[in-house]
């Protein structure tokens, strides 16, 4: 499967280790991650090509004066390249074009009391990392050439999440699938991460599930 997963840094606060995370989000389509990444001596954004049928990956590096990310909606711009909760418009070297989300998108249920897939942990301030699940699926529609060959992602399946904090987990395993052949609308997600907590750590686990138009969790 070929698609897109996307994952900008807007910010350079908050470093932490190698890399700062203040906030991105993570687009499936299957293989582009463009990021702005900080550390004690980068300053950097890129955009990273990842084939998942061949296993071969291509980086791509924009100053920072070109990388732009609107602070009131999903909306993101990294060198040619941009994303927003209508679509995707890629200019690079190995990967060009457009696709749109011809459905609306699906996000996880965010309450007062359950701030989406974090449950209360959501609402903890020291959480060293934020999780969120903009959609678990989406149509999509459009073509993306792709080394000069032009590939259709008409009736596609997207799936949008962000994350947001101070740094990712120290170690964390992530996974999600939204394409089953008996349920077309389906989706599950699920991840497992060191958590630091109060001094100590423990190991945290997100999972849901979306069939039959309702949520498991």
């Amino acid at each position: 499967m070929r698609g897109l997963f996307y994952c900008p840094f807007p910010s350079t606060e908050s470093r932490r280790r190698v890399q700062t995370c203040k906030h991105q989000w993570h687009l499936f389509v299957g293989f582009a991650i463009p990021r702005r990444f900080t550390a004690a001596a980068v300053d950097t954004a890129f955009v990273q090509v990842l084939d998942g049928q061949t296993g071969r990956s291509w980086f791509h590096e924009y100053p920072t004066d070109q990388f732009h990310a609107a602070t009131d909606r999903f909306d993101v711009t990294v060198g040619g390249n941009h994303f927003s909760s209508t679509g995707v418009t890629l200019n690079l070297p190995q990967l060009t074009g457009s696709i749109t989300y011809s459905t609306p998108l699906e996000p996880w249920p965010v309450t007062l009391t359950s701030p989406g897939i974090m449950g209360w942990y959501g609402l903890v301030p020291f959480m060293e990392c934020f999780h969120g699940i903009v959609s678990f699926g989406h149509g999509l529609a459009g073509t993306l050439s792709i080394e000069g060959q032009p590939t259709s992602f008409d009736g596609g399946r997207g799936y949008i999440e962000k994350d947001w904090g101070r740094a990712f987990p120290a170690g964390y395993v992530w996974m999600h699938s939204n394409h089953f052949s008996t349920d077309t609308e389906a989706s599950l997600v699920a991840s497992v991460a060191i958590i630091p907590w109060l001094g100590g750590a423990f190991r945290g686990y997100i999972i849901g599930l979306r069939h039959g138009g309702r949520l498991y969790k």
